[in-house]
């Protein structure tokens, strides 16, 4: 799939977003004029979810096995969030939380851990989420059960306005079945923007590049704007789907050393998600009345340190572990797959 490096943009900007937001949030602002701080993030995680599912287009392009596809997915998510929980229970850090109500410290009980570490404690009766930013996690896995069956239809009608009729069915369907959408962030609200990404896959598949690629960013910063003013009505459901609908038609900004640079924020991104709020603790709690300086130099070199050492202690080696068990997998079933590092299909 063409436009790498702008997917490279889109998703370190997601993060940079959710970043500022819990560090901002940190230090006491939860406003600015008419704008909620807490917005900022959730954002960010609304173009997660988009990028998540045109990605995994992608892989299940590369590898069109539904076995195959959900064993890499388990070995990609599961392992790096696990350790994070762990940590935040151990430690009692004050990580927990939703949106808007981060930087908690929460009881955990036996059953709670349970159901964190499967990524299912939203699920009925709901359990506290122990690592806060973790709660965009059950919805993505989620989606996985629906992402095999949009990539055939996908590749069957190869067209956008099928999808896009989809896309309005949801919308419509979330509008009546949720007429106070802004309460909450339950799956059934958050599908139409993975359904942005399976629309953007579409386009891919048939439109060709045409927009310079100052079109990306600039049209990031309208919607970014615009979502501010207006989150009470979903706009991320619109956001999404404009970057859907132009981000195949946006040519590749040129490598360079900015390329290199967004290419790593990327690969480094699933870390540098689930290890913020300890870096933002160490950095404005635990020195807190420092120079601001001193403390946000804390928070972002153990934010690199954390986002490294995950990586390359738990991420790689997990990920080569489950393409190999995929690879074994396909072959006893006489099914074709590949062994690969997935650096291109970051979790969010």
């Amino acid at each position: 799939m063409r436009n790498m490096r702008n997917l490279d943009l889109l998703r370190s900007v997601a993060i940079a977003l959710v970043v500022l937001d819990h560090t901002l949030l940190s230090k006491g602002h939860e406003l600015w004029h008419s704008w909620l701080i807490g917005d900022v993030g959730l954002f960010g995680v609304y173009l997660f979810f988009l990028h998540t599912s045109l990605v995994l287009m992608g892989s299940l392009e590369r590898r069109p096995n539904t076995l195959d596809f959900y064993i890499r997915r388990a070995f990609r998510i599961y392992p790096l969030a696990v350790v994070a929980i762990l940590i935040a229970a151990a430690t009692h850090a004050p990580v927990a939380g939703i949106p808007f109500h981060y930087f908690r410290t929460i009881a955990v009980n036996r059953k709670a851990l349970f159901y964190n570490l499967l990524l299912i404690f939203d699920l009925k009766p709901a359990q506290p989420a122990i690592h806060g930013v973790t709660w965009s996690l059950p919805p993505e896995i989620y989606m996985y059960i629906l992402l095999p069956a949009l990539f055939v239809y996908a590749r069957a009608v190869k067209k956008v306005w099928p999808l896009l009729a989809i896309w309005v069915l949801v919308v419509c369907c979330d509008s009546h079945f949720f007429p106070d959408r802004n309460v909450g962030n339950n799956f059934p609200i958050l599908v139409p923007d993975f359904l942005a990404g399976v629309i953007a896959y579409a386009g891919f598949l048939r439109r060709k590049a045409v927009l310079p690629a100052w079109t990306l960013p600039s049209l990031l910063g309208v919607l970014f704007v615009g979502y501010m003013f207006h989150h009470e009505i979903r706009a991320d459901w619109i956001a999404c789907l404009a970057i859907a609908l132009l981000l195949p038609l946006i040519r590749d900004f040129e490598a360079g050393w900015f390329a290199r640079l967004l290419r790593m924020v990327a690969m480094y991104s699933y870390g540098l998600y689930l290890f913020h709020p300890f870096s933002i603790v160490l950095g404005m709690y635990l020195l807190a009345g420092k120079p601001l300086a001193l403390q946000l130099g804390v928070e972002f070199v153990s934010l690199a340190a954390f986002a490294f050492v995950g990586y390359h202690a738990v991420e790689a080696p997990l990920i080569r572990l489950g393409a190999r068990i995929a690879a074994k997998v396909a072959g006893e079933h006489g099914l074709p797959s590949e062994e690969s590092l997935e650096t291109l299909e970051p979790a969010p």
